[in-house]
C-alpha cells in the first residue's frame, strides 16, 4: 500500500488553498513528495516498537518448549512548531495591477516555498534547535548503519541517506490535526524600523511538525563524500552500504546531493553502439543518464543536502 505524502495529506483535508501553496513549491524539497505522513490531531504521541521476540526451536516428542514472549518499548514523539509571518503594505497591495488578492497569493507562495526548503533541510541536518532532530545526527559513521567514504578534504563534505518508510519505520508526523496552515490575510497595524505604524494586510504560516523515526534499521547513512579521488559517490559505494542493511529493512528511497549525483553517473560507463556494432557517430552523449535508482532503489536528489560538511 502507497504511503500518504504531504500533499496527499492536504488534499485529504480538503483546504484548496493549502494545497496550491504545497503542490507548487515541492519542487524546492523532493523529499517532501515521498517521505510519508502521519497526521496526528495531538502535538505529541507514543509508539511502540518490539524489542525483543519470543524464542521458538524444534523440539522432541513428548518433550515441552519453555514458554517466551515479545518484549517491547514505549517511545515518544512530538511535533515541533513551525511558524512564519507575511506582511504586506496595504498601500502597495491595493495599487498592484493585479489586485491585492493576487499579491497575497504571490507573498503567501513565497513564505510557503520557505517553509518546505526549511523542512527539508531539517530533516537531515536538524539545525534548529527548537525543531526535531535531524537524521544525520541519528547515525554516526561507526554505526551499524553508517558507512565512511573516506573524503578528507575539510568543509566539503556530504552525506548520503538511506530511508525505509512506514508506520513503524520513518515518516513525518503532522499534528494538530493540519498540515501548513496559512491564515486567511487581515488587516493589521504594522509597524517600520523607526517604530513607525503603517496599515497592512498580515497572514500567519503555522505547522506542527515531527520527525519520527521507529528504529535503529530505517535510517542509514555514508558519511564524508567529497569530491577527492576516490571519494566520490559510486554503484561500488553504495552497494557496500546497502549489504549492511538487515534483510526487511531495505531503503525505499536514497537520497543524495546532486555533487553525489553527478558523481554516480560519470562514474557509470555507457558505450553507445549501431546496428551494425560501431560506435554512434555525431552528437550522441557517450555518457550514462542522469541516475534516477540505484539497485533498484529510487534516487532522490535534493539541495536540502549540502556539500560543505566538516569531515567526521
Amino acid at each position: 500500500m502507497a504511503n500518504l505524502t504531504l500533499l496527499d495529506v492536504a488534499k485529504l483535508n480538503g483546504n484548496d488553498k493549502t494545497v496550491g501553496l504545497i503542490e507548487e513549491n515541492l519542487a524546492y524539497a523532493p523529499e517532501l513528495s515521498v517521505f510519508p505522513v502521519i497526521q496526528k490531531a495531538g502535538t505529541s504521541y507514543y509508539t511502540v516498537k518490539r524489542t525483543g521476540f519470543p524464542s521458538v526451536g524444534f523440539r522432541g516428542a513428548n518433550e515441552g518448549i519453555t514458554p517466551s514472549k515479545s518484549t517491547y518499548a514505549k517511545q515518544l514523539h512530538e511535533c515541533y512548531v513551525l511558524a512564519g509571518a507575511v506582511n504586506v503594505d496595504k498601500a502597495v497591495a491595493t495599487a498592484y495591477d493585479g489586485g491585492m488578492a493576487e499579491l497575497e497569493m504571490i507573498e503567501a507562495s513565497g513564505v510557503a516555498k520557505s517553509s518546505v526548503i526549511y523542512l527539508g533541510a531539517q530533516i537531515w541536518y536538524g539545525t534548529d534547535t527548537k525543531g526535531f532532530p535531524g537524521i544525520k545526527a541519528l547515525v554516526a559513521k561507526t554505526d551499524t548503519l553508517g558507512h565512511d567514504a573516506g573524503g578528507t578534504t575539510a568543509t566539503t563534505a556530504s552525506s548520503i541517506y538511506g530511508v525505509k518508510f512506514g508506520v513503524q519505520d520513518a515518516a513525518l508526523v503532522f499534528g494538530n490535526g493540519t498540515t501548513l496552515d496559512l491564515s486567511p490575510f487581515a488587516d493589521q497595524q504594522l509597524f517600520d524600523s523607526n517604530g513607525k505604524a503603517y496599515a497592512g494586510r498580515v497572514a500567519n504560516l503555522t505547522a506542527w511538525v515531527g520527525l519520527q523515526v521507529g528504529n535503529a534499521n530505517c535510517v542509514g547513512r555514508i558519511a564524508n563524500v567529497t569530491a577527492d579521488s576516490g571519494k566520490g559517490c559510486t554503484d561500488a559505494l553504495l552497494s557496500a552500504w546497502l549489504e549492511k542493511f538487515p534483510v526487511g529493512y531495505r531503503p525505499d528511497a536514497i537520497f543524495m546531493s546532486r555533487r553525489s549525483a553527478g558523481q554516480l553517473q560519470r562514474s557509470r560507463s555507457v558505450t553507445i553502439m549501431n546496428t551494425s556494432g560501431g560506435k554512434v557517430a555525431g552528437n550522441v552523449e557517450n555518457i550514462a543518464p542522469w541516475p534516477t535508482s540505484a539497485f533498484d532503489i529510487p534516487i532522490v536528489v535534493t539541495d536540502s543536502i549540502g556539500n560543505t560538511d566538516a569531515i567526521e
